[in-house]
């Protein structure tokens, strides 16, 4: 997958946050490098990814108290702790780090409910200001991206079937048996809901460097 910011710049992370990596899978190419990779530079790859699903999760009663940004910076965090045990021979990265985000959206939901998450309020601003600047920058350039703002716009046009797909599918990556555990339909269903739900975003070309499968 193209790079969104077409830079060969590698981010100078610590030790603690970078792993040895020989074969990261960025989407549908494999990414071969003999020196480590930290955790900035992978998240390059998935920040728009990243910011699209967390407007698609706070369409929710999450979005009643956090904004995408803060989920955004919440997943961030939490990853970037995880990151040393990413083992790439076990699986891809995007699994991987959406993983780490639906259970943070999942814990985000869970402290809701019970009163401990309130509107307005960062979901933790202590650990929010560990993030290092440069994966901060990202996430700041990501939200002014022109290409992917009309993107997430058109999103409000999805209904919530729609919505769910594209989380599961076309961000999160999950393959059409796991979705249909989640929809509660056949794998076989739910391809060919994925497959006209990707007719409609195609008219977003841009999108196909953001989404697991276009």
């Amino acid at each position: 997958m193209a790079s969104f910011f077409h830079s060969k710049e590698r981010e100078k992370g610590s030790r603690l946050n970078s792993v040895k990596i020989q074969y990261l899978d960025f989407a549908k190419l494999s990414f071969r490098s003999a020196e480590p990779v930290d955790f900035a530079t992978a998240y390059r790859e998935f920040a728009p990814a990243l910011y699209a699903w967390a407007v698609l999760k706070c369409r929710g009663p999450l979005g009643q108290a956090i904004s995408p940004e803060d989920l955004v910076q919440e997943v961030c965090v939490e990853a970037m702790a995880a990151f040393p045990r990413f083992d790439p021979e076990k699986g891809a990265f995007r699994p991987w780090f959406f993983g780490v985000a639906t259970r943070v959206a999942s814990n985000a939901l869970r402290r809701l409910a019970r009163g401990k998450l309130l509107p307005g309020n960062p979901l933790d601003p202590r650990r929010q200001a560990e993030l290092p600047a440069a994966v901060t920058t990202i996430s700041r350039r990501v939200r002014r991206d022109d290409a992917l703002e009309r993107f997430v716009m058109g999103l409000s046009d999805l209904n919530s079937e729609e919505a769910k797909l594209l989380i599961y599918r076309g961000l999160e990556g999950l393959d059409h048996e796991a979705i249909g555990d989640l929809l509660q339909i056949s794998p076989a269903n739910a391809a060919k809901r994925w497959q006209r739900l990707r007719e409609r975003l195609a008219q977003w070309p841009a999108a196909r460097d953001w989404l697991h499968e276009l």
